[in-house]
């Protein structure tokens, strides 16, 4: 079982990598949807953190979108 610090790096790690490919911060004109799901013990999903979504509704029609 991966342990929750391991998760927190995971994380930690995913969140910076998105501030620094422009993905989140003051620079975007539009709201960007990240989306990382845990459970009531505070353990994110996996698929989850592999899955973060950053973009920006509806300028991606023929991708995924995190809003079903």
């Amino acid at each position: 079982m991966v342990s929750r610090r391991l998760l927190y790096l995971i994380t930690v790690l995913s969140g910076i990598a998105l501030l620094l490919s422009g993905c989140v911060g003051p620079e975007k004109d539009k709201p960007n949807i990240i989306l990382i799901i845990a459970d009531d013990l505070g353990y994110a999903d996996t698929a989850s953190l592999l899955a973060v979504y950053c973009q920006d509704p509806g300028d991606h029609p023929g991708r995924a979108s995190a809003i079903p």
